[in-house]
């Protein structure tokens, strides 16, 4: 997050940036938090505790690309997702995929 830019500005320029996509926020999803141990992001990285603010959004414009934190993508249905994704991003997209009537705080 930028100093000058609110949390839904954050998102939607975050969401331009690592996938090419325009998008207009629908709704907060849910906050999440998640722990790394110390070298989880290379040798002599500290320990970390990281706050995920999720949005559902819809796409307005732009088209997919590929970038350094971007290797692959694809559309899937939140029913039919593939075997190989992280456990807590299975979890975020069904939250994000189906109405909630609370906001999930994991």
């Amino acid at each position: 997050m930028d100093l000058d830019e609110t949390i839904g500005q954050t998102a939607v320029r975050e969401a331009e940036e690592e996938t090419g996509l325009r998008v207009q926020i629908e709704r907060l999803v849910g906050l999440y938090s998640s722990h790394y141990p110390a070298s989880a992001f290379g040798a002599g990285s500290p320990a970390r505790a990281i706050l995920i603010a999720l949005f559902r959004a819809r796409v307005t414009g732009g088209s997919l690309t590929l970038n350094p934190e971007v290797t692959e993508f694809g559309w899937f249905d939140p029913g039919r997702l593939p075997q190989d994704l992280i456990t807590q991003h299975v979890q975020r997209i069904q939250d994000a995929a189906y109405p909630a009537q609370t906001v999930v705080i994991a």
